[in-house]
């Protein structure tokens, strides 16, 4: 099996710096992935550099490639087929860049700094 990883330049460019991944994996959901996305963005505010590794399981029925390969702080891992959750964040920890790590599925609402507050207490 082959996976293709998918880095913004953005992101490429500031790799090492990276404080936080949040890795999730996704199939065909991506109304509640546009809305995990953006509860990261205000959670995470912009004092912490961070990168969403995404794992998708070979959606095909909705627009979740296309889309994640627009956002910069997306990195995009396709299986190409459904794997499995525990699969899907297994590939996505070996992927992240990020010094602290955080999995979640792709329905979760991260409150307002929920992810700062996991960051200071790792620290």
């Amino acid at each position: 099996m082959t996976l293709l990883v998918t880095y913004s330049q953005d992101l490429v460019n500031m790799i090492s710096e990276i404080e936080l991944s949040i890795v999730s994996g996704t199939y065909n959901r991506l109304p509640y992935l546009q809305k995990m996305v953006e509860s990261v963005r205000q959670s995470i505010g912009t004092g912490i550099l961070y990168e969403i590794v995404l794992v998708d399981g070979g959606s095909d029925q909705d627009q979740t490639i296309e889309w994640c390969k627009q956002q910069p702080d997306i990195v995009l891992i396709e299986q190409g087929q459904l794997l499995g959750a525990i699969k899907a964040f297994n590939e996505g920890l070996y992927a992240a860049r990020g010094r602290y790590c955080v999995v979640g599925n792709d329905d979760i609402t991260y409150l307002d700094e929920t992810l700062v507050t996991a960051v200071a207490f790792m620290q």
